[in-house]
């Protein structure tokens, strides 16, 4: 079992309350494989993603940063893509640390 799978197996027998040898046992390729493509998109994490967003923003402001909970927050996978460049965001923030550097 590869170490993905491994870790979709877990959050499969926390979500049907079952132990994971009980979904070995019960639970067909088909329907893993099913299971699998589904938790690819749906956000069935995001109250986990929220509470450590919430965490995390604490933390930063408590330590007088300045952070809104949307900064801690993964993209939203149904929201249209914004056109820009993927690397453009990486290539601003290069450019400002070694602007900071000088």
């Amino acid at each position: 079992m590869s170490l993905p799978n491994e870790r979709l197996w877990f959050h499969l027998a926390v979500l049907l309350k079952k132990t994971v040898g009980e979904l070995h046992v019960t639970m067909s390729s088909a329907e893993f494989s099913a299971w699998q493509i589904f938790l690819e998109h749906e956000d069935y994490l995001w109250r986990d993603q929220l509470q450590h967003a919430a965490i995390m923003c604490a933390l930063v402001n408590s330590h007088g940063g300045k952070s809104e909970l949307k900064d801690f927050l993964p993209p939203d996978p149904w929201r249209e893509k914004p056109k820009a460049d993927p690397f453009d965001r990486l290539f601003r923030g290069l450019q400002a640390i070694r602007a900071g550097q000088k």
